[in-house]
This record gives structure tokens, sequence and C-alpha cells, in this order.
């Protein structure tokens, strides 16, 4: 019970300090457009009013930079390369999805949103993640091996699913 109260104080804590931030980027950028604006009626009292321009289109892009580089990071998506991986279906197999089916039900944890096959011997769980799993969790996707599915027996795939599903509930 601790350390679910440790946990959950422990994520509201990097929420606040994720949105502070936030805001404290935008409202640098947001200063540098209102200095780069007051720069601008230094030209009407100047003569040097050519460099003043120069050091306001300078500062303008500067701010542009920093904005795009704040917008792109809040919006990037991680996803995992399916290059050589073959997404599969209940009606193409069954017998596997029936076999997940009955593992996700044992376990108690969420059934995979996607499910795939690859060349390897090996299985793994992965997340499509970006900023708002921060409010709403990600969606679980698995991937199993065809050399892992062919060489072990059914209680075999069945054990190293189950591990995998484990990944699942405990989010890692």
């Amino acid at each position: 019970r601790n350390r679910a109260i440790r946990t959950i104080f422990s994520i509201i804590f990097f929420i606040i300090v994720y949105l502070v931030t936030l805001v404290l980027s935008f409202s640098f950028v947001a200063a540098i457009f209102y200095s780069s604006t007051l720069l601008l009626q230094l030209v009407k009292h100047n003569r040097s009013g050519i460099y003043i321009i120069f050091l306001f289109l300078f500062i303008i892009f500067i701010a542009i930079i920093l904005l795009m580089f704040i917008w792109m990071f809040f919006f990037r998506k991680y996803t995992v390369d399916r290059s050589g991986w073959l997404e599969i279906s209940e009606e193409q197999q069954p017998k596997l999805f029936e076999l997940i089916k009955s593992i996700s039900k044992e376990i108690e944890t969420n059934f995979p949103q996607k499910v795939y096959l690859g060349a390897g011997v090996d299985a793994m769980v992965f997340y499509d993640s970006n900023f708002r799993n921060l409010l709403f969790p990600s969606k679980e996707n698995l991937m199993i091996g065809l050399g892992l599915v062919n060489s072990m027996s059914e209680s075999e795939l069945k054990a190293i699913l189950a591990h995998e599903f484990g990944h699942f509930t405990q989010r890692s």
C-alpha cells in the first residue's frame, strides 16, 4: 500500500513538473516574441534601424525554432519498426488466438490490441506511446516469432506468452 501511494505521488509530481516545464517553455517563447516587438519600436527612435531589424528577425527565428522543438516533442510518437512482421487476425490463426485468449483470461490481463508474427525465435510486447499516454494508457501489442511457434510445444509456448503477458500487467 505504501509503495502504491508513493507511486501515485511520483506520477503526480512528474505530471506537475512536466506541465510547469511546458508552461515555462511557452512563456519563454512568448517573452522572446514580446521583446522582439519592443526592438521594432526602437527602430522609430534610432538611426541604426537596419541592425535592429536584423536583430528582430534573428530573435524571431530563434523563437520559432524553439516553438517548433517544443511542439515536435509534445506530439512525438514512438513506434516500433514492424517492417519484417506480419499482422495476423483471429480469422487467419484461430488456434493461436484461442491460446492467447486463454492466457489473458487466466492471468487476468488485457488482450493485445494487435498480434504480429515475426521471423525470429523470440516474443515481445511493445507499445506505441506518445504524450497523451500520460493520461490514457497505450494499447499493448504482441509479437511472436515463427521460430518460437515452430520449435516449442504448446505448453512451452503458453509459458513464454504468459511471461510476455506479465509485462502487460506490469506495464513494462
